[in-house]
């Protein structure tokens, strides 16, 4: 009677699984791990199953055959069409080949109860196939769906585990309690594989399969230590085994649980998670990997390795410095703080079949973050005092550079201007009194212009018209004075954005600098009329690209022009290019800004 009674209670639970799938899909569309005809099947199943329960229990003996082959058609062929199926119909070559298998396993148990050998053949094939497709359609399912089949895995292996080892116990005196048990157990199987399909998210099913795993194999590992010590001292002694014994055997068993327990949960952990579920074990590799890493990338790279995760990233406030790996189906964010201040965060990737990371490596991650918040720290202040150091060296080589540079850029050509004229009046001064005073005149200008200069380099001014018209109009303004070898005005047309973006000061000064003094070799040295001056911005940096259609074919020999090109640059962190050729003189700038 109390099987017939769970028998009754499996059917219920499964029509009731049915009813609530189809009522939570309703509307969902495809936002839904499961199918209408899975649910249809518990229904189908608790239907048939409660119908051939039903006629056993009204004790008609004429009508009997039908009730067994109602329940046989049940478990043998709505059941294990059902599960095939979960959560949703596979339509693939193998899944289908399955299918048919399982069609001929159910007819095979349908005649079988008739004939009880095919009942068995039926059975075997019909387990064979169910867990070989199970595991097939498992292990090439992915993300809600994997988890779902997880959840089937779960459940049904649990089931037969504590189902099986109930009615092996019920041949013992007190055999009733444990067929309850299973009549009890039974009706959860649908609801449980229904709470499955319908929010396999609800819990982390790799949790669950760990510490089912645990307890059922500790529980076997711990009644086979007991039944052998048992049997071994009753051998020994030639009589039962006495209650004081079998408590000894009891606390020796107890005392070794904690020990195999952690060992096995470690195996365990292994195979569903990797190393990764033994905390101690996981800092203790990534300790070591991270002493011998040498910065950002190769500490994101070992932490990826040592958690065994599909991606992480390490950000200061701003900024990703490092990352490594790809993917992830969600995010898991860790703050790094130190001194209370936040400095950076981990922003770590969840594997795509995971419904979130293991609690052990939750455990990991907090640790890390604390001496990875401080490495990070060390890195910024390092990098700002070499960046301070650097500031204070350039500002000071700057100085003495700029104005190497401007005494060649602007006083030179004055002071030389000055010199030829002084030549040009003592010779006139015997026999031209006026053209003596006409160039006297001129020395006289172009000494208060070299005083102008002197004042500006003294005062340390950058050029006025930077602030008053910008650098376009600065180059323009400047470049329109410059004149050929053969004393034509140089053409020049400077290309650049409608409207350029904040350049730092530095930037600004060095860029007009650059773009002057390469205008002016052209004007000295490539023989062309007209020179072309390119400005751009793309990616916080800085191109200055001036050309000229001068002919000389041969390599330019640097001088102080170009090196002075070069060394504004280069001071900024830039790059310099400088070509020629029959098509003419090329000289590129790069400079990277803030």
């Amino acid at each position: 009677m109390i099987i017939e009674v769970g028998g009754l209670a499996v059917a219920a639970g499964a029509l009731v699984s049915g009813i609530c799938m189809l009522w939570w899909m309703r509307g969902r569309g495809d936002d839904r791990p499961g199918s209408p005809a899975t649910a249809i099947g518990f229904i189908v199943f608790g239907g048939t199953l409660g119908a051939g329960v039903g006629v056993l229990l009204t004790g008609n003996l004429a009508a009997e055959q039908v009730g067994w082959l109602l329940i046989a058609a049940a478990f043998g062929g709505v059941a294990t069409l059902t599960l095939a199926n979960y959560p949703r119909p596979d339509l693939s070559l193998p899944s289908r080949i399955a299918m048919a298998l399982l069609v001929v396993a159910a007819v095979a148990v349908l005649i079988g109860t008739w004939w009880m050998p095919l009942l068995w053949s039926g059975a075997v094939i019909a387990g064979t196939v169910m867990i070989a497709l199970v595991w097939w359609r498992t292990e090439r399912s992915v993300g809600r769906e994997r988890r779902c089949m997880l959840w089937l895995l779960t459940v049904s292996a649990t089931a037969a585990l504590f189902l099986g080892h109930l009615f092996f116990f019920a041949d013992s005196a007190d055999g009733d309690v444990y067929v309850v048990l299973a009549a009890v157990i039974a009706p959860t199987v649908p609801l449980l594989l229904a709470l499955g399909m319908t929010v396999p998210d609800v819990v982390d099913i790799r949790l669950v399969i760990s510490w089912i795993v645990l307890y059922l194999a500790m529980f076997e590992l711990t009644v086979a230590v007991f039944s052998a010590a048992s049997v071994v001292i009753a051998n020994f002694s030639g009589t039962s085994t006495a209650r004081a014994t079998g408590a000894l055997i009891a606390f020796v068993g107890a005392a070794a649980f904690g020990p195999v327990a952690s060992r096995l949960r470690g195996v365990v952990d292994e195979v569903l998670f990797g190393s990764r579920g033994d905390a101690v074990l996981t800092l203790s590799g990534l300790g070591q990997k991270l002493s011998a890493a040498g910065g950002p990338e190769n500490w994101v790279l070992s932490l990826r390795d040592a958690i065994g995760v599909p991606r992480i990233e390490l950000w200061d406030n701003e900024h990703c410095i490092a990352t490594a790996g790809e993917g992830g189906a969600d995010e898991l964010v860790v703050k790094l703080t130190a001194d209370g201040e936040e400095v950076g965060k981990l922003v770590v990737g969840v594997p795509a079949d995971s419904q979130g990371l293991h609690p052990q490596v939750r455990s990991v991650l907090q640790l890390v973050a604390a001496p990875m918040a401080r490495a990070l720290q060390g890195v910024s202040l390092a990098a700002d005092l070499r960046e301070s150091r650097g500031h204070v060296l350039t500002a000071l080589e700057e100085e003495r550079r700029r104005l190497r540079r401007d005494l060649h850029d602007s006083l030179g050509p004055i002071l030389t201007g000055v010199a030829f004229t002084t030549d040009a009046a003592r010779n006139h001064a015997a026999r031209d009194p006026a053209e003596t005073v006409r160039l006297l005149d001129t020395v006289r200008a172009e000494t208060a212009g070299a005083i102008v200069e002197i004042r500006r380099l003294v005062e340390g001014l950058r050029p006025p018209a930077l602030d008053e018209m910008g650098l376009v109009g600065a180059v323009k303004q400047r470049v329109s004075q410059l004149r050929t070898a053969d004393g034509d005005l140089l053409e020049v047309s400077v290309t650049a954005p409608e409207r350029l973006p904040p350049l730092p000061a530095a930037v600004e000064v060095a860029a007009f600098r650059i773009i002057v003094e390469a205008v002016t070799n052209v004007a000295r040295h490539s023989g062309s009329a007209s020179a072309a001056v390119d400005l751009d911005v793309a990616d916080r940096n800085f191109t200055i690209t001036v050309r000229d259609i001068g002919s000389n074919a041969a390599d330019w020999t640097p001088g102080t022009g170009l090196q002075s090109i070069r060394e504004r640059s280069e001071q900024l962190g830039g790059s310099v290019l400088f070509t020629s050729g029959r098509d003419g003189g090329l000289v590129s700038v790069n400079i990277p800004f803030a």
